[in-house]
């Protein structure tokens, strides 16, 4: 047990030796540590010179809820009582605010996106955002780009140029098996999202259930008028999907009436030749049997009147031409810009730096430990 004790005390002692060993080596070395230190903070100061400031624009917009069309309504018993299932109907269902994240990423809404003309101060005419991101002429010099593409994405950079610039292909009009369109992005587009697609967001607050919408772009009118636009194609698409639902309540509602229309008109023949044969009810049987059918028919006659009123309601659904977003907080042209922060920016390079400079003289010890020697190696480890 003492002896156990006793190498747990060395061995501490020997972890302490080298810590203090390590720190006395960089120490040494600190030159060397501060010159490369230097390096990456004239690095650090020219990146965040030269990278462009960026505003962002936002908008609050706070979705319409509505009451189920069947709501609180006598219909379904009255279908139940004359062997109609109505079931459930959405037709006054609001699509969850959770939702218009993922609808963003419909395609067609983020084709109409890109198609958006934005106003630039060094351009006299609008562009659009897909140009903007994938036409040369409208190219920025970036130099963190350049020294990503020229030091990690150079593999990247070789391959895309032995395999050549790829063929592009149309599949704008492709079908399915059914004949219905198939959206497809071409290669400009994909490019532009992926340049673009980080520029923009749709945020929903779980608790009061108010819809955020943000966009970001290298001119403060520009963001403004991205913001607006996303807004502006978010109520579409999401009135679409609404009048979507509409259609299908119609269609759900117009089935259901053409099965209460025969029901009723079955019950209405059958009372009615049973009176035009009964005229003289003698019997007690004649007359519950007279009872039974007329009652029969009442209900058959009110599920059928009632159903005759929401099929009106249904197809006026389908006309009506609602707001279904309404705006709390317009968009602003932002005043300020929302990065980057230079300051952040040069204290992660000189952290980097002296990281890197530490790295390099432990590495290079390592490496002289197993044998491996060269002259810029010697001359760093010293």
């Amino acid at each position: 047990m003492e002896n156990n004790t006793v190498q747990q005390q060395n061995q501490f002692q020997e972890e302490e030796i080298d810590i203090m060993a390590l720190v006395k080596r960089l120490w040494v070395k600190k030159s060397f540590i501060i010159k490369v230190t230097c390096v990456f903070a004239v690095l650090g100061v020219i990146i965040a010179i030269t990278t462009p400031k960026e505003y962002t624009a936002s908008c609050v917009v706070v979705p319409e809820t509505k009451v189920g069309a069947f709501s609180g309504s006598s219909l379904g018993g009255l279908a139940a009582m004359a062997g109609i299932n109505l079931g459930a109907s959405s037709g006054g269902e609001m699509l969850s605010p959770l939702m218009y994240d993922k609808l963003m990423k419909n395609i067609d809404l983020r084709k109409e996106l890109m198609q958006t003309p934005i106003k630039l101060e060094e351009y006299e005419h609008p562009i659009t955002i897909l140009d903007y991101y994938t036409n040369p002429e409208y190219a920025k010099f970036s130099l963190m780009g350049t020294i990503k593409k020229y030091t990690i994405g150079l593999p990247f950079t070789i391959l895309g140029a032995i395999k050549g610039k790829p063929e592009e292909k149309d599949l704008s009009r492709a079908s399915s098996a059914s004949g219905k369109r198939i959206s497809a992005f071409t290669q400009n587009e994909l490019n532009c999202l992926k340049a673009f697609s980080s520029n923009y967001s749709v945020s929903v607050d779980k608790k009061n259930g108010d819809v955020t919408i943000t966009a970001s772009m290298l001119e403060p009118m520009a963001a403004a008028q991205v913001a607006e636009r996303i807004q502006t194609l978010l109520q579409k698409y999401v009135i679409e999907l609404k009048l979507q639902k509409a259609e299908v309540n119609y269609e759900f509602i117009k089935q259901r009436y053409d099965e209460a229309k025969q029901v009723f008109e079955q019950k209405q023949e059958e009372y009615a030749k049973f009176q035009d044969a009964n005229k003289a009810l003698t019997t007690a049987l004649a007359r519950a049997k007279e009872e039974q059918m007329r009652a029969d028919f009442t209900v058959a006659k009110d599920l059928f009147n009632q159903l005759t009123l929401q099929l009106v309601q249904a197809e006026m659904k389908i006309k009506e031409d609602i707001p279904i977003l309404t705006v709390v907080e317009p968009v602003q042209v932002p005043l300020e810009k929302s990065g980057p922060s230079r300051a952040s920016m040069l204290i992660m390079y000189i952290f980097f730096g002296g990281c890197v400079g530490c790295g390099l003289i432990l590495g290079g010890d390592f490496l002289k430990e197993k044998g491996i020697e060269n002259k810029w190696l010697n001359k760093i480890v010293g």
